[in-house]
């Protein structure tokens, strides 16, 4: 979910203090890209904007039952992630080992114009770990 970046810009400077390397660079960030958002997820904050989405270099993926990729670049020592943070890719093969893609996971990546080469890493991962049924 969103949240006011503002409000998570001050709960970093009374939490960390404002000469802290952290909130340094992440009011820098605010400063740079007009469109930042935050987005928490399960306690995590990042930064994210739609500025970046074409930029994006690297990408967390997190495995469960479903498959996220987390689409992001550094920044002046802060990661700024695409906006949407994150897309479903897949999900975890029942019948096997392995994961299945989720329908559609590339137009949509492609609707945002994130970059093609994060598109190429996301499809390497899944045909290297494609579905196998026992």
């Amino acid at each position: 979910m969103y949240i006011d970046v503002v409000q998570h810009l001050e709960d970093l400077k009374a939490k960390l203090g404002k000469t802290s390397k952290t909130y340094e660079v992440s009011v820098q960030a605010y400063m740079d890209f007009p469109a930042l958002r935050a987005h928490s997820d399960h306690g995590t904050v990042r930064l994210c904007t739609d500025e970046a989405n074409y930029f994006v270099d690297k990408l967390e993926i997190l495995r469960g039952d479903d498959i996220y990729v987390y689409p992001y670049m550094e920044s002046k020592g802060v990661l700024i992630y695409s906006d949407p943070p994150f897309y479903f890719v897949g999900f975890t093969n029942k019948n096997g080992f392995g994961f299945c893609p989720a329908p559609g996971w590339t137009e949509e990546m492609k609707a945002d114009r994130i970059n093609p080469d994060i598109i190429k890493k996301v499809q390497s991962f899944l045909n290297n770990s494609a579905a196998v049924d026992y």
